[in-house]
C-alpha cells in the first residue's frame, strides 16, 4: 500500500508540473518584457489589462461559484496605483470544507484555466489551429505536437482578423499569471486536492473493470490534466513569443538611441 501511495503522489507531482512549469515560464516572460520596456511598462500593462484583467478576474469569480463559495466583491478593471492591482475578486469560504478546500486551489490557478480557455476559444472561432488537437492526435510526443502546432499556426495567420486574434491572445496571456495572493490560496488547497486524487487512484486500482466502464469515460484525471496543460502551454506560448519580440525590439531601440547619442556627442 505504501508503494502505491508513493507512486500516486509522484504521479500527482508530475501532473502538477505540466501546469506549473508553463505558468512559471509565462510569469518570467511577462516580467522580462515589462522590465525591458522600462518606464513604459505601466502604460503597456494598463493598455493590455483592458482585455486581460477582466478575463483574469472573471476566471476567479466563475471558479468561486463552481465550488459553492460566495463572491463578496469584484472589480473587473479598476487600476489601483497603491496596490498596483488592476482588478480583484474577494470571496468567502468555509474552513474545514473539503469542497471549498479543493475550490481554493482551483480559484488560485483560475486565471491560467480561464485564460487558456479564452485563447482556445479565440483560435477555434477564427479557424486557427489549437494545440489540444495536436496533443491528442500526434503520437510523436509533446515536443513534436508543439512543433507541428507552431509551424501550422505561423502559416495559418494570413488575414487581418487573424492578427487581431493573436493580439487578443497576447493581451490575455500577459495578465493570466496568478498573483502571490492567488498562489497562497492555491497552496492552502493542495492537501485537499491530493486527498481526492489519492482516493481516485485507490478506487480505480481497486476496481479496474468497473473503472474502465463507469469512471474513466466520464472522469479521467490524467487526460484532463493533459488537456489543461495543453491550454496553459498554448497560452504561455503567446506570452513568451510576445516577450521575446518586444524585448528584442526594446533592446534594439535602446541600442539605436545609444549610438545616436554618441554620434551627437562626437559631432559637437
Amino acid at each position: 500500500m505504501i508503494e502505491h501511495l508513493i507512486t500516486w503522489v509522484t504521479q500527482l507531482a508530475w501532473l502538477s508540473l505540466f501546469i506549473v512549469i508553463p505558468g512559471f515560464i509565462l510569469y518570467v516572460a511577462n516580467e522580462a518584457w515589462y522590465w525591458t520596456v522600462g518606464r513604459y511598462s505601466q502604460r503597456i500593462e494598463l493598455a493590455t489589462g483592458i482585455v486581460g484583467t477582466p478575463v483574469h478576474e472573471i476566471s476567479h469569480a466563475i471558479m468561486v461559484k463552481l465550488f459553492g463559495m460566495t463572491v463578496v466583491e469584484m472589480a473587473l478593471y479598476k487600476p489601483d496605483p497603491q496596490s498596483k492591482s488592476l482588478g480583484y475578486v474577494s470571496y468567502s469560504y468555509r474552513s474545514g470544507s473539503l469542497r471549498h478546500g479543493i475550490g481554493r486551489f482551483f480559484v488560485g490557478i483560475a486565471p491560467l484555466i480561464g485564460g487558456g480557455l479564452a485563447v482556445y476559444a479565440l483560435l477555434l472561432s477564427s479557424g486557427l489551429p489549437v494545440l489540444n488537437d495536436y496533443v491528442q492526435f500526434i503520437d510523436g510526443g509533446v515536443f513534436s505536437a508543439f512543433s507541428a502546432w507552431i509551424d501550422h499556426l505561423l502559416h495559418a495567420v494570413n488575414r487581418p482578423t487573424d492578427v487581431l486574434v493573436i493580439l487578443l491572445c497576447i493581451m490575455i496571456s500577459t495578465h493570466a499569471t496568478p498573483s502571490k495572493a492567488d498562489m497562497a490560496g492555491s497552496a492552502s488547497g493542495l492537501i485537499s486536492v491530493a486527498l481526492v486524487y489519492i482516493a481516485y487512484r485507490f478506487l480505480t486500482s481497486l476496481f479496474p473493470v468497473i473503472s474502465s466502464q463507469y469512471i474513466y469515460p466520464y472522469v479521467n484525471l490524467d487526460a484532463g490534466a493533459l488537456s489543461l496543460a495543453a491550454l496553459v502551454i498554448q497560452m504561455a506560448t503567446f506570452g513568451a513569443l510576445a516577450s521575446i519580440f518586444l524585448s528584442m525590439t526594446a533592446l534594439g531601440l535602446a541600442k539605436i538611441r545609444s549610438v545616436v547619442a554618441r554620434k551627437n556627442v562626437f559631432g559637437r
